[in-house]
């Protein structure tokens, strides 16, 4: 077995190499190309912000939510941290919708 868990071929030769190119026939099909806005890779950014911003709302959320159990100060902490999540997560959405760089 090879360390990717492959069974290696019965001659003993090594697996064939990848030149890094695309195959003929890699490419994604035409409809699923138009289907996304004509590629995935632009997509990228934008999921990267839906995900910062649940997550930032998430985060601050549960790190409200600790410090009022840690203080008493019962929905001060959740409200502050959901408040500051949205506020975090909404200059990440701009960040990436007008395009400014880091």
């Amino acid at each position: 077995m090879t360390p990717r868990g492959e069974e290696d071929d019965p001659a003993g030769a090594p697996p064939p190499e990848s030149s890094g190119r695309a195959e003929p026939g890699d490419e994604p099909p035409p409809l699923l190309d138009r289907m996304f806005g004509g590629s995935m890779k632009r997509a990228g950014p934008s999921m990267d912000a839906g995900y910062g911003l649940v997550g930032a709302i998430l985060g601050l959320g549960f790190i409200g939510w600790l410090c009022d159990k840690w203080i008493g100060s019962s929905p001060k902490g959740v409200i502050t941290g959901i408040l500051l999540g949205v506020v975090a997560g909404m200059a990440n959405l701009a960040r990436v919708t007008f395009g400014a760089r880091r």
